[in-house]
């Protein structure tokens, strides 16, 4: 809105100030900023290091009641400690300016202010609130006490704020994770300290016994105990079912009493007391007294850990059956430290390593030594997770997850140390070498001496293709022992699994064996474990027959030799064999009751626009991308057709001669799947060859037809190798490609 014009008379002045305009004979001025007042974002409370939920916002304006654009105005934070997007700002046609996101300092009150030249400055207000990010215990961890007792130090548990500091005020609830005890409280309000706690605890069954303290938005903490059960033995009335550390005398020197056939103690009667192994015993010769007992004076047990026994023999009493009496044999404090597993390994930058490492803790005498807290610490930019972890019944402990840095071809260390921090036992140094972050096909080969040269060559030619042509870093899973060995069963492969491991980015499981000879079966392949928010594979398995492997190395130079080994590579990595699950594949044919009026076809919009370019704009014979709709499980539905394609390589069938090509329809149904970076400059040359006037006749596949999509089930699993559901096959016959 402008001001009322103003006359000045019937005479033009030419030379007025810049920020009068001349309209005819009268003057007037732009609008002058006359007002700032805060607009919206006064009053509001945020978190520690938290921008605030709703902008900041003040506005110009000219007095009467219009806002005013374009004007600068200028925003700093007077106190708090806070930052801002933006240190000024230019008002929009409604008068208003931001600083951008106003993030929250320290707990507390915070002011932004905001002015513009000539006018009062505004000071908006806020509140910063600190909040839980983590969990310590303070007191209570790994505690022993007898089943049915409470542990003797109450657990305390500290809440964190995000400043660091001790945070009051927070409801931690409590859950009895393992075991089966109790907590006399369910939650509890940290205190003025930060720390809440759960009450009594209360052990339950013998064993480990675990406690959850959780705060929500903050990572569940646990808390371990152990029940200790109460053990006894009827031959001796006094020392039976005693435990102490190995080499060390048992508490209580066990009592023997002799008694007649009626239960009557008898007096004076000799007897003899013996053990076994290396323990000693002290007063092995003894006499029972008037209440018919006799007691050795110490009992020591030997180095080995273990059950150990103690007999009493009524000497001269031939007739009286022996008394035997148990004590275990513990293991000493820790005094050794070593790797049992993950040392040297490689991994890519930023990923963990595909083996956890575990170490072991002894005792002096080489037993394992369990309860025992080990400590993890990861150096050079890498990080473990757990930071400690208790050795299980055979001293051993592993970490979850090594995590290495982010910089590529560098060495990095994992140290594992246990007993006391003041005197440590160790440390024992892991080691790993990271490697840039690339798509990696890692091919496992079960015997390499079962292949020649060439063949080996073959195999890393074409697992070095796949890698060329994809590129895209797919994320790392975990995969279970137990998953591992029923997918290494399903393919008929004989394998010992050492344990968890991390796999990035596909794992193949390849063995060569004699299978039926020349001919028949040539090999399987496909996916057994899958990413379940991505359904690329995590595991698959390749099999090949020995004596059709060598005949096509020897067939015409070995040309179909790679070729053959890409086209397997091809199914483990998905091709044909998740279609289905992702949705991929339409009007699939019904391989158990299959009608041959099914036009199963891939509908992938790269793949699509692919078949297009070599010449499928004219194909009128079904939806594109024609599939193969013959053959059976292990042929239809997961090839490209073959009277379509001839003899392109992922065809069901070898074409002979030449080399068969892999086109670009192939790599960009690899873009459909998911899979990023894949390089279509890879395919080779290949246009779709002249329709026949009338499609070849294919008659169903006989019983051993060639086919060559491994028949198991496909185990859905989240990035902890957790297995969600299965993907199970019409059939679980095995067929070969040829």
């Amino acid at each position: 809105m402008r001001p009322p014009h103003r006359s000045y008379g019937a005479v033009c002045v030419r030379c007025l100030p810049a920020v009068l305009v001349l309209a005819g004979c009268g003057l007037w001025s732009d609008p002058v900023p006359s007002e700032l007042v805060v607009h919206a974002g006064d009053g509001q409370e945020g978190s520690t290091g938290r921008p605030l939920a709703s902008p900041v916002q003040v506005r110009v304006g000219d007095g009467e009641g219009a806002g005013l654009g374009g004007v600068t105005v200028d925003f700093r934070v007077a106190s708090g400690g806070g930052s801002i997007g933006s240190p000024s700002g230019t008002t929009d046609d409604s008068g208003l300016a931001s600083p951008g996101a106003w993030t929250m300092g320290p707990p507390g009150r915070q002011e932004l202010v905001a002015s513009v030249d000539g006018l009062a400055s505004v000071a908006i207000r806020a509140t910063s609130l600190d909040y839980a990010v983590a969990l310590a215990v303070r007191e209570g961890d790994g505690q022993r006490a007898t089943t049915g007792q409470a542990v003797p130090v109450p657990v305390r548990i500290g809440v964190v704020g995000a400043t660091g500091e001790a945070l009051a005020g927070t409801e931690v609830f409590f859950t009895v994770l393992e075991g089966g005890g109790a907590v006399e409280l369910a939650s509890a309000v940290s205190d003025s300290g930060g720390v809440a706690s759960p009450g009594a605890w209360t052990l339950g069954t013998p064993g480990p016994q675990r406690l959850g303290a959780s705060v929500e938005g903050v990572e569940e903490l646990v808390v371990h105990a152990y029940a200790r059960g109460i053990p006894a033995r009827v031959e001796f009335v006094a020392g039976g079912g005693q435990e102490a550390m190995v080499a060390t005398t048992v508490p209580i020197p066990p009592v023997a009493l002799v008694s007649d056939s009626t239960g009557v103690p008898l007096a004076e009667i000799p007897v003899l007391f013996r053990s076994e192994r290396d323990a000693e015993v002290e007063g092995a010769e003894a006499v029972t007294d008037t209440d018919g007992r006799a007691s050795v004076e110490s009992w020591t047990l030997g180095t080995a850990t273990g059950d150990y026994w103690l007999e009493a023999t009524v000497e001269g009493g031939d007739s009286v059956e022996p008394a035997r009496v148990l004590a275990r044999a513990l293991p000493g404090p820790a005094a050794q430290i070593e790797a049992i597993q993950g040392d040297g390994q490689t991994a890519e930058a930023g990923l963990p390593v595909p083996i956890a490492p575990k170490v072991g803790v002894l005792d002096e005498y080489g037993n394992a030594v369990p309860d025992e807290t080990v400590r993890f610490q990861a150096r050079g930019g890498s990080s473990v997770t757990p930071a400690e972890r208790d050795t299980d019944e055979y001293g051993h402990a592993a970490v979850d997850m090594w995590i290495l840095g982010a910089t590529a071809d560098t060495t990095y260390t994992l140290a594992a140390e246990a007993g006391d921090e003041e005197d440590p036992v160790g440390p024992v140094v892991f080691t790993a070498t990271s490697t840039p972050a690339v798509y990696d096909l890692e091919i496992l080969l079960v015997d390499s001496s079962a292949l020649s040269a060439g063949q080996l060559d073959a195999f890393e030619s074409a697992e070095l293709y796949w890698e060329d042509a994809i590129t895209g870093n797919l994320p790392w899973a975990v995969v279970l022992k137990a998953s591992l060995e029923r997918c290494l069963s399903e393919g008929d492969i004989e394998l010992e699994v050492p344990g968890d491991r991390v796999v990035d980015d596909l794992l193949v499981y390849t063995d060569v064996r004699e299978i039926d000879g020349p001919g028949g079966v040539f090999a399987a392949a496909g996916p057994c474990q899958i990413r379940s928010e991505s359904g690329l594979p995590v595991v698959g398995v390749m099999y090949f027959d020995s004596d059709d492997l060598d005949e096509m190395e020897e067939e015409e130079g070995g040309v179909h030799l790679e070729g053959t080994i890409l086209h397997e590579m091809a199914h483990a990595m998905g091709f044909g064999t998740i279609w289905e699950y992702l949705e991929l594949l339409e009007d699939p044919v019904d391989l158990e009751d299959p009608d041959g009026d099914e036009d199963p076809h891939f509908i992938g919009e790269e793949a699509l626009a692919a078949f297009d370019s070599v010449g499928g704009e004219s194909y009128d014979d079904g939806e594109p991308v024609p599939v193969h709709d013959r053959g059976g499980y292990g042929v239809a539905n997961g090839h490209w057709r073959e009277v379509v394609f001839d003899d392109e390589l992922m065809t069901p069938y070898l074409d002979g001669g030449a080399r068969n090509p892999l086109s670009i329809v192939t790599l960009a149904s690899m873009q459909d799947l998911g899979y990023d970076g894949v390089d279509l400059g890879m395919a080779d040359d290949y246009e779709l060859p002249e329709p026949e006037p009338q499609p070849r006749p294919i008659e169903p596949a006989p019983p051993r037809s060639p086919s060559d999509i491994l028949a198991v089930p496909i185990a859905v699993a989240d990035r902890m190798g957790r297995v969600l559901r299965y993907l199970t096959p019409l059939h679980a016959e095995r067929r070969s490609r040829r």
